[in-house]
């Protein structure tokens, strides 16, 4: 209570969410974000894509994804890393290729 929800906040949350692998918190989350308005930010998005993959949601991941005007580096690594981590290697270094086209470079 006297808690101004924002940006930072649920970004906060949906990692939360990733490191529990908490898919109904993480769900809710999003709605709520999205009736705030306040999901369409780059670090929150990244969040929520690496909040998918985590649980194995990975089209709801590649649905965040594709909604974003123009994703930086942690979006795609976000993306990347949810295919890695499902076994989806042919996916992920097709990703990888992608985001060199689309001029993003890796910075690690």
């Amino acid at each position: 209570e006297g808690v101004t929800l924002n940006s930072f906040i649920y970004t906060s949350i949906f990692q939360a969410c990733s490191a529990l692998a908490d898919l109904n918190v993480g769900t809710q989350t999003h709605g709520d974000a999205i009736k705030r308005g306040l999901v369409s930010y780059q670090y929150g998005e990244s969040a929520m894509i690496t909040m998918y993959s985590r649980c194995g949601i990975l089209d709801d991941a590649f649905g965040v994804f594709e909604l974003m005007n123009n994703p930086d580096v942690v979006a795609w690594t976000a993306i990347i890393s949810g295919c890695a981590y499902h076994g989806k290697a042919s996916e992920a270094l097709s990703l990888f290729r992608k985001m060199r086209v689309f001029g993003r470079r890796p910075n690690a």
